[in-house]
């Protein structure tokens, strides 16, 4: 079991009430893992309505408004790289389509159209996991500082978190079922009480809410090994929210995403393929260079122009850029106190996660673009 006392203490966004994203004229749905539109250009569509299909890894894609389909051209990503993508014209009456309608099995989880945040689907993360399984882990910890996306699913979306945890447990069969939550999120213990789980308290220090930390301490994996290898299966809390959602119904054409900056945050609750400059705007946000995921270890956005698609559930806006220059190594032990793995980074010694955690408390590393002052 890890040493709760490793990691670095850091502050964490409170939950609050998310802002709804004005209705967006045109919505943009990237196809860039080939699936394969279901309409034509100029045919209506309403919300709900499944446009685009997929087999596998290509999941299902739903509109998230009503309208026509103005275009079905090729876009460039705001992460890089370019793709396929319908494009919708809202009409602005926001007709739905009949509620979506899932098989009893695992298919579900494939047809529900639900991605993990980073975009790995939900189906291909469970099916991987075989039944009888020893423990079924929800993590209702966000992974970067600062962020509130799981601790808002859990609080807001109670009831379809226990709807998705319910199929899960009758899939699985899991020996132990367990919901990790962070000591400061009061709110989300309490919304935990109606789930048919056990709560475990994880101490506020990043970056314990690693899947692969969460699995060694919680679910008694060993060091090292990965979690679909222990029997061990970490999900987001907001993953299982959105497939009881779809279970009930709704498919996710919408997504909340958290927006952090120097001393600020917002919760936007935006549909699909809204632009990320109108969520940005949304959240009253400042402008500075964008990382999609967190400071720790979010990575470069080259423009805000792109659309919101599955798997986004964070940005953050950094300060603008500074220098200093490094140092060679002082051997000062920072770095291998504050590691989760209990590795030595300065000798490269050890499995790593690339969490930054070391960088971020190093007196000799080169500086970060101004991570440091969005954190304090």
């Amino acid at each position: 079991m890890l040493p709760w006392n490793r990691g670095v203490p850091m502050g964490r966004a409170v939950t609050t009430p998310p802002t709804s994203l004005p209705q967006q004229e045109r919505i943009i749905l990237p196809l860039p893992r080939g699936e394969t539109p279901l309409v034509r250009v100029g045919d209506p569509v309403s919300r709900g309505q499944r446009v685009a299909d997929g087999n596998g890894d290509p999941l299902p894609l739903f509109s998230p408004v009503s309208g026509t389909v103005a275009a079905l051209d090729t876009m460039d990503l705001a992460a890089g790289g370019s793709c396929l993508a319908l494009i919708l014209q809202n009409d602005g009456l926001d007709t739905a389509s009949d509620p979506l309608e899932l098989p009893d099995d695992e298919y579900a989880l494939w047809d529900s159209g639900v991605r993990l945040p980073g975009g790995r689907p939900l189906a291909q993360a469970v099916t991987q996991a075989a039944p009888g399984l020893d423990t079924l882990i929800l993590s209702a910890m966000d992974r970067e500082p600062w962020h509130c996306t799981e601790d808002a699913a859990l609080c807001l979306d109670a009831d379809a978190v226990a709807a998705g945890l319910a199929f899960l447990n009758r899939l699985l069969h899991p020996r132990r079922t367990l919901l990790a939550v962070g000591a400061g999120q009061h709110q989300a213990a309490q919304a935990a009480a109606s789930l048919d789980c056990t709560v475990m308290t994880v101490p506020q220090r990043y970056p314990l809410a690693h899947p692969q930390l969460l699995a060694e301490s919680l679910g008694r994996l060993p060091p090292g090994q990965p979690p679909q290898e222990g029997d061990v299966l970490v999900l987001p809390v907001s993953a299982v929210a959105a497939f009881g959602a779809a279970l009930q119904g709704t498919p996710p054409i919408r997504q909340r995403v958290s927006v952090a900056w120097r001393r600020g945050h917002a919760l936007i609750d935006a549909p699909m393929g809204a632009p990320l400059s109108a969520i940005l705007e949304a959240a009253a946000a400042p402008d500075g260079p964008l990382l999609l995921g967190g400071p720790m270890t979010g990575s470069p956005l080259r423009h805000a122009d792109g659309p919101l698609v599955p798997g986004i559930t964070s940005l953050c806006v950094l300060p603008p850029r500074r220098h200093r220059n490094g140092t060679p190594c002082i051997r000062c032990g920072r770095c291998a106190a504050v590691c989760p793995m209990d590795r030595q980074p300065w000798l490269g010694i050890g499995h790593c996660l690339h969490c930054g955690a070391c960088r971020y408390v190093c007196p000799a590393a080169g500086y970060t673009p101004s991570k440091e002052e969005v954190l304090l």
